[in-house]
C-alpha cells in the first residue's frame, strides 16, 4: 500500500489533523489497519501516533479527539503479542522519564492493567532511562494496586508480570499482596485456570471450591491433555538444571509409564542439540509450583541427561525396554540426523537394561510410518557399537565364498536380519517406496547377494521392493557361471522371484540367454524353469535349449498343446509371426534369429498336427491363415539359398533386419526413473522439442505428476472419472505442453494403447486441446522423417510407425483432413524411393492410411486414396524390393479390402534414380534380373484345393467316428482292483479320440484325396468305362487310411494318457499303481483309437473323391451313350505334369493291362491287413454318445423328473462320508455331458427346479422323499440339509468346470443368480409377509463362504463372482422384498462379500457397494423421515450405523468418494447416520487439531487441494435440464436475475411427489446445486482469478444470498444443509463452503436466517461423535470470532436451555472467549 515509512508517517498525520470531531471512532479503525502490513510499517505508526500526541494536544484546536484517537489506538496495540517490541522501537529516540509516563498515562485515560503493561514492556528497553522509568512507575501502580484492590484482567500479562516481580529485589515484597489481589480481585470460577495455582497458600486452604482433591482431578485430567514431552521441549535445557526441581515437575505426572518416558525422549532427542532455552518459561512454571524463592537457573547448552536418567530411574525403577520402545509408535516421533540417532541410543542404555528389542521396531508396521523409517534408515547405517541386528529373531546365515566388499556391508548385520527386510518391504507397499528405495542403495553397493539371498525369503501383497531388488542383481549375477549354486538356493527359495529376474536378464542379449539355459541345466532345473516363466518366454527358452541338445522340442510342444490348448496356440503362433514379420522385441541377435527362424518349420508341424484341439474359431482361421505364409516364406528361402547363396542372404537380412527393427529394452536398471517405456529412445524428439525458439510453458511438477498418474492409471473402467479429474487439474495454457507429453513420450511408444488415449480425449472434449494434439503429432512426425538416423535405427523407424498410427487415427480415423503442407503421403515415397528410405516410409504410410478403411470421407475409391494405393502397387511389383516391405502392402491392401491386382500401378517411379549402394530397400542382386519360381509342393498340398462342398468339419467328424464305448479292453488283471473301469474308460477314449481325429483326418485325406486323383486321372485318361471311380475309391481308401493309423498313433497315446489321467483320480487308485493303470489301458485300447480314426479318414476320403471325380464319371457316360465323341478332358492331357511324363508310363487310347490293374486292386488287400480284432463293421455297430442324452427343448413334466432322479443321485453321493471329489468330479462331468450346464434356459430351468427342490425340502419337519432326495436309510434329515446340498452342488460345478469349456462358467454363474432370484420373486409374491428368509439366507451364505474361497486364477474371475452377487443382492433389494431385509443386510455386510468387493483392483467393486448401500437408505428413508422406527425398523437402523461405522474405519476413502450420493437419500432429520459418512477422510491424512489457538486454516497446505468425489455431482441439474442455464448464469459478467427469479420454482417438485417424498423441493436438486456452482467458483479462484474478478464466485455468493432471503423456512434449511455437507476434511471444498456459510451469515440482514445457520452447524455438533473436521472450524469461528457478534443476538438467549446448549457447543468447540483474528480469514488460496 505505502512504499516507504515517510509516506506512513505523512498519512497518519494527515489522518490526525483533518477530521472532524464526531468520527474518531472509525478513524482509529482505520489507523489500527494499517499495523497489519508489517513490523515496519506498525513501528511508524505507533512512533507518529505519540509524536503526533506529544506535538499537537496544546496546539491543535482538536486536541481533545486526538487523545482520544491516540487513546484508542494504543489500547488496541496493547494486546499484540509483539507491543513490546513496536513501544521500544517507537521511543527508541523520545526521552521518556518517569512524569512523562504519568502525564501520557493520564491524557489517555489508561486502567491500572494497562499502565502496569506499558511499564512493564518499558523495562526491556536497552536504554537505561526508559528502563528505570519504566519500572518506577510500574513499580509505582502495583504499590498503589495493592493497597487499594479493584477488578482488573491481567491474565494476558501474568507470564511477564511474575519474573518481573520474583526476579527484582525491591519489588519481591509485593509478590504475595500481589497473587492476594489477583485472587481477591474476582471469584474462583472466573479466574483462568492457570491462575488458581499461583494463589498463595492461605487462599488454597480458604477455598473450598478449589480443594486440593479438585486440583489433583485438573491436574489429572491436564496430564491425559498436555503431551509430557511437548512441555520438557517448552521448558527447555533448565529442566534437567536442577535435579529436584526435576523430579517435582515429573511427579506430577506418575505414574511415569513406558508411554510417558517414551515421550520425553522423542523431545529430548528431538530437541538435541540447538534447542533455544528460554528461561522466562521455566522461570515462571517454578513459581506456579510455589517455588517462591527467586533462583536464576544455570544457563546449559544442553540436556543434562545424568538428572534426567538419574530420576527416571527413582520414578520409574522397573521400566520395561520393550513397552518404551514399542510405545515409540506415535505421531511427531522422528529422528533427524544420525547425531540425535546415536544420542537416543545412548539414552535407552542409560535407562534399561538389555539388549534392544529389535521385534518392536521390524516385526510390525507402525502407525508412524514415517518415523519408523526414520528409525531404521539411522540404524542400519549406524555402527556395531551404536546399534546392530545380530540378535534379530530370523537371521540368514553367513553366505559362502563371500568377498571382503561383501562382508564390509554387514558389519552391524543389518542386511542379515530378515525381519528388517520384512519391514522395509512393508513399508515400501505403504506409500514409502521412494524412501525405501533410496535406504537400499548401500547394500545394493556393498552386498548385494546377501540383499538378494534375504528378498528371496521375503513375500508381501505385492512384492514391489523384491522384485526391483532382482531385476537390478541377478542379470548381472547371471553372467557369473560361478554363482550358479547361488542361483540354485535363489530357486529353491523363491522361484516368482527368480522367475522375474530372468524376464529382465532375457534384454540383456543372447550370451545371457543361453547362460541361462547351460546353468538351469547343470543345476538339473531347466525343465522346471520354461514350465514356469510365461509361455512366451519358455518357447524361446526351449528353442535355444533343444539348439544345445538339453531338450527335444517337438516331445515338449506336444506337451504343451495338450495342456495349454488355445493359450499354447496364441503364444507359439505369436513366436512364429514375431520370429518373420519382426513385431517382436524379445529377437536380440543374428544368431538367436536365426535359431527361432529354423525352429518356425517344427512349430508350424505340431500345431497343425494338434489344430483339432483349438476352440476358437478366430484362433483356427489364423493359423490356416499363417501356415501357407510362413512356409512359403520358408520355402522361398530354402530354393534361394540351393540356387544362390547371395539371392537366400538377401531374404535372410530381410527376416533379420525386419526382427532387429524392433527396438530392444536397455539394460535393467535399478529404481529406474522416468519409465518412458518399452526399449524405445525418444532422444531424437526430445532434442527437437528442446531447440525449439519459442518454449512451451509447462505446469507446475506437482500439476505433471498428477497428469502422468492420470494417464498411467487410466482404463476403460475409470475413463470417465479420469477424465474429469484431468480437466480439474490442467488449465488450457499447458494444452500445448500436455499435446507434446502426449505425443512424444506417450504416442510414439505405447502404440497399443491409442484407442484408449483417444477415448480419453473424447471424454475431455476439447476442441483446443484436439487441436494441439494434432499439431504436435505432424512436428513431431516431421522430426523423425527428417532425421539422419531413420535409415540406421530402428528404434527411429518404430517411433515413426507408431507416430504413423497416431495421427492416421487422430486425423483420417476422425474425418478430419489430413493437411498435405504437413504430411504429403505420395511425396514422401517418391522423395523415399530416392534416398533409400522406403524402410521407413512404407510402413509410417500405410499406418497413416490405415483408418481410410472405416472413413467416411477417405474410404476407397476416394481419389487421393486411390492415387497413393496405385503408387504403391507400382513400389510392390518392382524388382527385387525386400520381403518385409512387400508384406506391409499386402497387409495394408488386405485391410482395405482392395485387391492389390485390381489397382492399376503408376509410373512415377520408373524413370526416377536410386541409391544402389546401401539400400535397405531392395536386395543387393543386379537390377532387373527377374527370379525363377518353381512349383511348390506346399501349395499342392493346401486345404483349399479340396472342392468347397468337401471341406472337413470338426462336427462332421465328431459325429461320423462310431462309439467305441462297447469295444473298449479292460485286462483281467484289474479285476482284482474291483474298480468301474467300464463306466470310467470308454469317456476318456472318446474324448481323447475327438481331440484329434479332425486335425489328422483333415491333413492325411487331403494328401490322399490330391495323390489318387493325380494318379488315377492319368491312368484312366483314356479308359472308356467307368472303372476309374472304382480305383480311385481302392487307392484314396487305402492310402488315407493308413496315412492316418500311422500319424495318430503317438498324438492319441499322449492325449489317450492324458484324458485317463483325469478320470480315473474318481476311482481312487493307489498312488504306487496309479501309473502302471493308466499305462495298461493305454497300450489296450491304443489300436482300437487308431482303426477308429483310420475308419473315420477312409469313409472321409471315398466320400471326397466321389465327389471330385464325377466330372470324368459324367463325360464316360455320355461317350457310351454316344453324346460325347471324346472320353477325356483335353485340357487334362496337355498339363506339363503328363506331358513330362515318360513315354513308358504315359496314358495309351488301350485299355490298361492287368499288370496295371492289379497296382489298384492290391490297395483294397492291404488295407485291413494290420487291423487289430475288432473290424470296422464292429466298430460302426453304435453312433451313440453320452452326450446325445436328452434335455434339448424337454417337455416340462419329463424335465422335471429327470431332474428329481439327478437330485437324488446327487444326495446319495453327498451322504457318503469322507472326501468324494471324484465322485462329485464325475458327477459334475455328466451333468455337461447331458447338456445341462450350457448357460443357456435349459440351464436357468435346471436349477430354478433345483432351488425350488431345495427351499421346499428346507422345513425341519419336513422328510425328504424319495422322489425328490431318496435317501436308502429314509432317515430324518437336518432342517437345512437340501438347501446345503444345493449349495454344495454349485460350489462342485463351479469348481470341477471343465478347462475346455471355461467360457460358459460365467454363463452358468450368471443362470444359477437369475434362477435363484426368479423363484424367491415367486415365493415372496407368493407368501407376502409370512415368506421365510431362512433358507435363501443359509444358501446365499454357503455360496459366499464356498466361491469367494476358490482361489481363483486371475482376479478378473474373483471380480466376476462377486459381481454377480452385487447384482443378485442388488435385485433382492429390501424395497422389493420386505421380508428379506435383515437377511439381505446380514449378506450384503458378509466378511466374504464387501471387504473383498472394496479390495478388487482398481475400485472395480466399489460402484457395486455404493449402489448397495443406496438401496438400504432408500427403504430406510420413509421410516427415518417420520421417525417410525419401532422394532424391526430400529434394528435395521441399528445395524445400518455399526456398517456405516465399519466402513468409515476400514475403508473411510469409499465413503468420502460417495459421500454426495449418500447425502442425496439420508433425509435431512438423520443427523448422525449423515456425519459419519462426512467424517470419512482419506486414511494417509492427520487431520489439526480444530481447536488450537490462532489456527489460520488459510495456510493448511491441504485446504490447496480438491477432495476425490466419485458421485456424479451435475446428474439432477442434467435431470431436470437446468446444467445449461446454470452454466450460462456462471459465466456471465453481468449476471440476468431472470434465472434467479425462476429458480426456486424450478427447485419445487411436482405435487403427487412432494406427496410421497415428504418435502415440497428436490433435495438431490438443491445438493446437486450447491456443489456444482461452487466448484465452478473454486475451478476459476485456483486458476488465479481474483474473488473480485471471478463470475462463477460472484454468480454463487449471489445466488446463495438470493436464495437464502427468498426461500421459504423448509427450503432454506435444505439449502443449509447442502452447504454444510461439504465442510468435511481439509480440502478446498471444505475452506470454500464454510467461507460461504460465514459470509451469509455475516451478511444477512434477517435475523431468521442467522438462527437457521446456527441452527443447521448445532444440531449436527450436539449429537454423538464423529463430527466433520470442517463443521467444528466452521461452528469455532462464527463463536470466536467477535466480526460475527454470534452471542450478541436474542435467538442465542432466548430461553435458559437454549443459551446453556450454544454454551456447552462452544466449550466442547475450545471455549468462547472471543479474538481478534478469525481462522476463515481470505477465500481459496490460488495455486
Amino acid at each position: 500500500m505505502f512504499t516507504s515509512p515517510s509516506k506512513v508517517a505523512n498519512h497518519v498525520r494527515f489522518l490526525l489533523t483533518e477530521f472532524n470531531d464526531s468520527d474518531y471512532h472509525s478513524l482509529a479503525q482505520e489507523i489500527c489497519q494499517l499495523f497489519e502490513f508489517g513490523l515496519e510499517t506498525s513501528i511508524c505508526v505507533l512512533k507518529t501516533c505519540l509524536e503526533s500526541f506529544i506535538t499537537y494536544r496544546k496546539s491543535h484546536t482538536n486536541s481533545l479527539q486526538i487523545d482520544q484517537v491516540v487513546s484508542l489506538v494504543l489500547k488496541r496495540v496493547l494486546d499484540k503479542p509483539n507491543f513490546e517490541t513496536l513501544l521500544l522501537l517507537a521511543l527508541q529516540d523520545v526521552e521518556v522519564t518517569q512524569e512523562s509516563l504519568y502525564d501520557l498515562a493520564t491524557a489517555l485515560h489508561l486502567s491500572t492493567s494497562e499502565k502496569i503493561r506499558f511499564g512493564v514492556s518499558l523495562t526491556y528497553s536497552e536504554r537505561s532511562d526508559a528502563s528505570t522509568s519504566g519500572r518506577s512507575f510500574c513499580m509505582a501502580e502495583i504499590e498503589r494496586l495493592c493497597a487499594n484492590p479493584v477488578k482488573m484482567d491481567l491474565a494476558g500479562q501474568i507470564h511477564n508480570l511474575l519474573p518481573f516481580l520474583s526476579l527484582s529485589e525491591d519489588l519481591t515484597k509485593h509478590l504475595d499482596s500481589f497473587k492476594q489481589t489477583l485472587s481477591s480481585s474476582q471469584s474462583t470460577d472466573q479466574l483462568p485456570f492457570f491462575l488458581k495455582p499461583i494463589l498463595s497458600v492461605g487462599v488454597h486452604e480458604a477455598d473450598v471450591s478449589f480443594s486440593r482433591s479438585n486440583f489433583d482431578a485438573i491436574l489429572a485430567e491436564t496430564d491425559r491433555e498436555i503431551n509430557v514431552g511437548d512441555l520438557i521441549a517448552e521448558l527447555g535445557y533448565g529442566f534437567t538444571a536442577d535435579a529436584s526441581l526435576c523430579k517435582e515437575i515429573l511427579s506430577r505426572f506418575l505414574p511415569l509409564i513406558e508411554a510417558t518416558i517414551s515421550r520425553i525422549l522423542v523431545a529430548i532427542v528431538r530437541t538435541y542439540p540447538g534447542h533455544e532455552d528460554h528461561h522466562n518459561t521455566i522461570s515462571t512454571f517454578r513459581l506456579s509450583l510455589g517455588c517462591c524463592t527467586p533462583i536464576e537457573p544455570p544457563t546449559l547448552g544442553s540436556w543434562n541427561v545424568d538428572i534426567l536418567f538419574e530420576i527416571i530411574k527413582q520414578l520409574a525403577p522397573g521400566t520395561s525396554l520393550v513397552k518404551v520402545i514399542e510405545n515409540l509408535d506415535h505421531e511427531g516421533f522422528d529422528i533427524p540426523n544420525m547425531e540425535a540417532f546415536s544420542f537416543l541410543m545412548m539414552l535407552i542404555r542409560n535407562i534399561c537394561e538389555g539388549p534392544f528389542p529389535l521385534h518392536a521396531i521390524c516385526s510390525f508396521v507402525w502407525k508412524n510410518v514415517e518415523g519408523q523409517l526414520s528409525f531404521l534408515k539411522h540404524a542400519v547405517l549406524a555402527p556395531p557399537e551404536i546399534f546392530t541386528f545380530v540378535h534379530s529373531e530370523r537371521k540368514l546365515a553367513y553366505i559362502d565364498n563371500m568377498d571382503s566388499h561383501e562382508q564390509l556391508g554387514l558389519s552391524n548385520h543389518a542386511w542379515l536380519s530378515l525381519d528388517l527386510l520384512d519391514v522395509l518391504c512393508q513399508l515400501a507397499e505403504k506409500g514409502l517406496t521412494v524412501s525405501v528405495r533410496s535406504l537400499l542403495q548401500y547394500p545394493l553397493a556393498h552386498c548385494p547377494r546377501t540383499l538378494l539371498l534375504g528378498m528371496a525369503h521375503i513375500k508381501t501383497a505385492y512384492n514391489v521392493i523384491q522384485r526391483e531388488v532382482v531385476s537390478a542383481i541377478l542379470p548381472g549375477m547371471i553372467k557369473n557361471t560361478q554363482d550358479s549354486g547361488f542361483f540354485l538356493n535363489l530357486w529353491q527359495l523363491n522361484r516368482e522371484l527368480v522367475i522375474w529376474g530372468l524376464l529382465d536378464a532375457q534384454t540383456c542379449g543372447p550370451d545371457t540367454m543361453f547362460t541361462i539355459i547351460k546353468i538351469c541345466h547343470d543345476l538339473e532345473i531347466l525343465s522346471s524353469v520354461i514350465e514356469s516363466v510365461p509361455l512366451s518366454f519358455g518357447i524361446r527358452l526351449a528353442i535355444l535349449a533343444s539348439h544345445r541338445g538339453f531338450l527335444e522340442t517337438e516331445k515338449w510342444l506336444s506337451d504343451c498343446v495338450f495342456q495349454y490348448k488355445d493359450v499354447f496356440f496364441v503364444e507359439g503362433l505369436k513366436v512364429i509371426k514375431d520370429t518373420h514379420y519382426g513385431e517382436s522385441k524379445d529377437i536380440s541377435s543374428d544368431q538367436t534369429s536365426n535359431l527361432y527362424l529354423d525352429a518356425t518349420s517344427l512349430f508350424l508341424k505340431v500345431l497343425k498336427q494338434h489344430i483339432n484341439l483349438i476352440t476358437s474359431p478366430s484362433l483356427f482361421e489364423e493359423i490356416e491363415k499363417a501356415h501357407p505364409a510362413i512356409m512359403d516364406c520358408n520355402s522361398k528361402l530354402l530354393n534361394d539359398e540351393n540356387e544362390n547363396s547371395s539371392v537366400s542372404d538377401a531374404y535372410g537380412d530381410d527376416v533379420k533386419e525386419e526382427a532387429n527393427s524392433v527396438p530392444q529394452p536397455g539394460n535393467s536398471q535399478f529404481f529406474p526413473g522416468s519409465g518412458e517405456g518399452f526399449g524405445l529412445n525418444i532422444d531424437t524428439l526430445v532434442a527437437a522439442a528442446g531447440r525449439k525458439e519459442n518454449p512451451i510453458e509447462a505446469p507446475l511438477s506437482e500439476v505433471q505428476d498428477k497428469i502422468s498418474f492420470i494417464i498411467n492409471n487410466v482404463s476403460a473402467t475409470n475413463i470417465d472419472s479420469k477424465g474429469k479429474e484431468f480437466t480439474e487439474i490442467l488449465f488450457i495454457q499447458y494444452y500445448p505442453w500436455f499435446a507434446q507429453y502426449m505425443v512424444m513420450k506417450r504416442a510414439s511408444i505405447e502404440r497399443k494403447f491409442h484407442d484408449l488415449y483417444l477415448k480419453f480425449l473424447d471424454k475431455v472434449n476439447s476442441k483446443l486441446l484436439y487441436k494441439e494434439i494434432i499439431q504436435a503429432t505432424y512436428e513431431n512426425c516431421k522430426v523423425l522423417l527428417r532425421s539422419e538416423l531413420i535409415k540406421s535405427s530402428s528404434e527411429e523407424r518404430s517411433l515413426l510407425k507408431n507416430l504413423g498410427s497416431w495421427l492416421g487415427k487422430v486425423t483420417i480415423g476422425r474425418n478430419h483432413v489430413l493437411r498435405g503442407r504437413e504430411i504429403d503421403p505420395k511425396s514422401l515415397i517418391i522423395d523415399a524411393y530416392e534416398k533409400g528410405l522406403l524402410i521407413a516410409i512404407i510402413p509410417f504410410t500405410t499406418k497413416v492410411l490405415e483408418p481410410c478403411q472405416s472413413s467416411i470421407a477417405y474410404r476407397p475409391p476416394n481419389p487421393w486414396t486411390m492415387c497413393i494405393l496405385e503408387l504403391l502397387s507400382e513400389v510392390y511389383f518392382m524388382p527385387n524390393l525386400k520381403m518385409n516391405l512387400k508384406f506391409e502392402i499386402e497387409i495394408f491392401f488386405k485391410n482395405l479390402g482392395v485387391d492389390i491386382k485390381d489397382v492399376k500401378p503408376t509410373s512415377l517411379l520408373k524413370d526416377r534414380k536410386r541409391e544402389i549402394d546401401g539400400n535397405p530397400d531392395f536386395r543387393n542382386m543386379a537390377f532387373g534380373v527377374a527370379q525363377e519360381s518353381q512349383p511348390q509342393m506346399i501349395d499342392e498340398l493346401k486345404s483349399e484345393n479340396l472342392p468347397l462342398h468337401n471341406q472337413l468339419e470338426l462336427p462332421e467328424l465328431a459325429a461320423a467316428f462310431p462309439n467305441i464305448g462297447n469295444l473298449v479292453i479292460i485286462n483281467q488283471k484289474l479285476s482284482a482292483l474291483n474298480l468301474q473301469f467300464q463306466r470310467v474308460v470308454p469317456f476318456a477314449m472318446e474324448r481323447a479320440i475327438e481331440e484329434i481325429v479332425s486335425g489328422v483326418v483333415q491333413r492325411y485325406v487331403c494328401i490322399a484325396f490330391l495323390t489318387t486323383k493325380e494318379v488315377v486321372l492319368k491312368g484312366y485318361a483314356l479308359e472308356p468305362d467307368e472303372s476309374c471311380i472304382y480305383a480311385a475309391r481302392l487307392m484314396v481308401a487305402s492310402l488315407a487310411g493308413h496315412l492316418a493309423h500311422v500319424a495318430c498313433k503317438e498324438p492319441l497315446r499322449t492325449s489317450i494318457l492324458v484324458h485317463l489321467r483325469i478320470s480315473l483320480q474318481s476311482l481312487h487308485i493307489s498312488t504306487d499303481s496309479f501309473e502302471q493303470v493308466v499305462q495298461l489301458i493305454t497300450n489296450d485300447n491304443l489300436d482300437l483309437g487308431c482303426a477308429a480314426i483310420k475308419q473315420a479318414a477312409t469313409e472321409k476320403a471315398i466320400q471326397v473323391i466321389n465327389a471330385d471325380i464325377a466330372q470324368q464319371l459324367l463325360l464316360r457316360k455320355k461317350h457310351i451313350e454316344g453324346v460325347e465323341t471324346s472320353l477325356y478332358d483335353v485340357a487334362m492331357l496337355s498339363q506339363n505334369s503328363i506331358s513330362l511324363i515318360p513315354e513308358s508310363l504315359s496314358p495309351k487310347p488301350s485299355r490298361l493291362s492287368l499288370a496295371q490293374l492289379q497296382v489298384y486292386e492290391n490297395f483294397a488287400k492291404l488295407s485291413w491287413q494290420r487291423q487289430p480284432s475288432q473290424t470296422s463293421q464292429d466298430l460302426s455297430v453304435t453312433s451313440s454318445s453320452i452326450g446325445d442324452v436328452g434335455f434339448v427343448e424337454p417337455d416340462p413334466d419329463g424335465f422335471q423328473k429327470q431332474v428329481s432322479m439327478l437330485v437324488a443321485e446327487w444326495y446319495q453321493i453327498c451322504e457318503v462320508p469322507g472326501e468324494n471329489d471324484s465322485a462329485c468330479v464325475q458327477y459334475v462331468l455328466h451333468l455337461h455331458q447331458n447338456k445341462l450346464l450350457k448357460g443357456d434356459a435349459i440351464t436357468e430351468s435346471f436349477f430354478r427346479i433345483l432351488t425350488e427342490h431345495s427351499v421346499v425340502h428346507c422345513s425341519p419337519t419336513e422328510e425328504i422323499n424319495s422322489g425328490v432326495l431318496e435317501s436308502s436309510q429314509q432317515v430324518q434329515n437336518p432342517p437345512f440339509a437340501g438347501i446345503d446340498i444345493y449349495a454344495k452342488l454349485v460350489f462342485s460345478i463351479l469348481n470341477y468346470f471343465p478347462e475346455q469349456e471355461s467360457s460358459c462358467k460365467p454363463l452358468v454363474l450368471s443362470k444359477i443368480m437369475a434362477a435363484t432370484v426368479r423363484y424367491m420373486f415367486k415365493d415372496a409374491d407368493d407368501k407376502k409377509t409370512s415368506l421365510n428368509p431362512r433358507p435363501y439366507f443359509r444358501l446365499f451364505i454357503n455360496w459366499l463362504l464356498d466361491l469367494c474361497s476358490l482361489d481363483p486364477a486371475t482376479d478378473g474371475e474373483n471380480c466376476q463372482v462377486l459381481i454377480s452377487f452385487a447384482d443378485a443382492f442388488h435385485a433382492l433389494q429390501p424395497l422389493k422384498i420386505p421380508a428379506f431385509s435383515f437377511a439381505w443386510l446380514e449378506l450384503v455386510s458378509h466378511r466374504s462379500f464387501m471387504p473383498k468387493l472394496l479390495s478388487l483392483n482398481g475400485q472395480k467393486g466399489w460402484p457395486y457397494v455404493q449402489r448397495l448401500l443406496v438401496d438400504l437408505l432408500q427403504f430406510l428413508e420413509p421410516f427415518l423421515r417420520n421417525a417410525e422406527l419401532r422394532g424391526p425398523v430400529h434394528f435395521l437402523y441399528k445395524g445400518t450405523l455399526k456398517l456405516l461405522l465399519v466402513l468409515l474405519h476400514d475403508y473411510p476413502e469409499f465413503l468420502s468418494g460417495y459421500h454426495f450420493t449418500f447425502c442425496d437419500v439420508i433425509p435431512a432429520s438423520c443427523i448422525q447416520m449423515r456425519n459419519i459418512i462426512l467424517s470419512s477422510f482419506p486414511r494417509n491424512m492427520r487431520l489439526p487439531n480444530p481447536t488450537i489457538p490462532n489456527l489460520k486454516i488459510d495456510l493448511l497446505p491441504e485446504m490447496a487441494e480438491a477432495p476425490c468425489i466419485l458421485s456424479e455431482v451435475d446428474a439432477a441439474l442434467k435431470e431436470k435440464k437446468m446444467k445449461d442455464d446454470l452454466d450460462e448464469y456462471l459465466s456471465m459478467m453481468q449476471h440476468d436475475s431472470s434465472f434467479l427469479s425462476q429458480l426456486k420454482q424450478r427447485l419445487l417438485l411436482p405435487t403427487s411427489e412432494a406427496n410421497s417424498a415428504g418435502t415440497r423441493y428436490s433435495v438431490p436438486l438443491v445438493n446437486s446445486l450447491v456443489l456444482y456452482s461452487g466448484l465452478q467458483a473454486i475451478q476459476q479462484l485456483q486458476a488465479g482469478v481474483s474473488e473480485a474478478q471471478s463470475n462463477a464466485n460472484i454468480a454463487t455468493l449471489q445466488m446463495f444470498n438470493f436464495l437464502s432471503g427468498e426461500l421459504d423456512t423448509e427450503g432454506r434449511y435444505l439449502l443449509l444443509n447442502a452447504i454444510a455437507n461439504q465442510l468435511r476434511y481439509p480440502n478446498c471444498h471444505t475452506h470454500y463452503f464454510s467461507y460461504i456459510m460465514l459470509q451469509l451469515f455475516s451478511e444477512s440482514d434477517q435475523e431468521i436466517i442467522k438462527e437457521q445457520i446456527t441452527r443447521v452447524l448445532l444440531e449436527r455438533l450436539i449429537v454423538n461423535r464423529p463430527q466433520p473436521w470442517g463443521l467444528l472450524i466452521t461452528f469455532i469461528e462464527l463463536i470466536k470470532n467477535p466480526r460475527y457478534g454470534f452471542w450478541e443476538y436474542g435467538f442465542v438467549r432466548c430461553a435458559p436451555e437454549i443459551e446453556k446448549l450454544c454454551e456447552s457447543v462452544a466449550r466442547y468447540c475450545g471455549g468462547q472467549k472471543p479474538v481478534d483474528e478469525g481462522m476463515v480469514s481470505t477465500l481459496i488460496p490460488c495455486t
